[in-house]
């Protein structure tokens, strides 16, 4: 049963799954956050921020305790425009992201290994695949989120990733 820790899992996958993509931008140090703010000025990576989770429409009405969420995340890349190292990063993410359509078990579990405060998590055994896809943005789209989470102008994509399911305790 899937449970409480699940957006976390989730989310730590999503970074793993970055972190591993970094090697095709071949620039030393680069790391992956996940924070909803700037990162420090001068930082080189990939900011994986979650910003919106949302009721996934084909199992909002299943007839189960089950609750299935959609969740939305911006991905920003930092480094010096003048050297190319925003775009090469998101490449290297956009690449990755692609590259897996779906967030297989065996991820999700390495992920979970990785993190003491997730060993508790049961999203790699969740029956329903969690797909990965491509949000199409607008420039006005972007301009809204990043206001909304006060952030600076920073060359980035939306990826939703879903369904994940959490099952609900049924009260007596």
């Amino acid at each position: 049963m899937t449970h409480a820790l699940a957006l976390a899992t989730a989310t730590a996958t999503l970074v793993q799954l970055l972190q591993d993509s970094l090697a095709q931008a071949d620039l030393p140090g680069a790391a992956v956050a996940s924070r909803p703010a700037n990162p420090p000025a001068g930082w080189l990576g990939l900011n994986l921020i979650l910003f919106n989770v949302t009721p996934d429409p084909a199992l909002r009405n299943a007839p189960s305790a089950a609750l299935a969420f959609n969740l939305h995340y911006l991905v920003t890349a930092h480094g010096d425009a003048q050297a190319g190292e925003p775009e090469r990063l998101l490449a290297a993410a956009l690449l990755a992201l692609s590259a897996h359509p779906v967030l297989h078990p065996s991820r999700i579990a390495a992920a979970k290994a990785a993190r003491p405060d997730l060993q508790a998590a049961t999203l790699d055994a969740q029956a329903a695949p969690i797909r990965l896809t491509a949000e199409p943005q607008t420039l006005q789209d972007l301009s809204a989120i990043w206001s909304m989470l006060k952030l600076d102008f920073a060359l980035s994509t939306r990826w939703t990733v879903g369904p994940i399911v959490i099952e609900a305790e049924r009260l007596v």
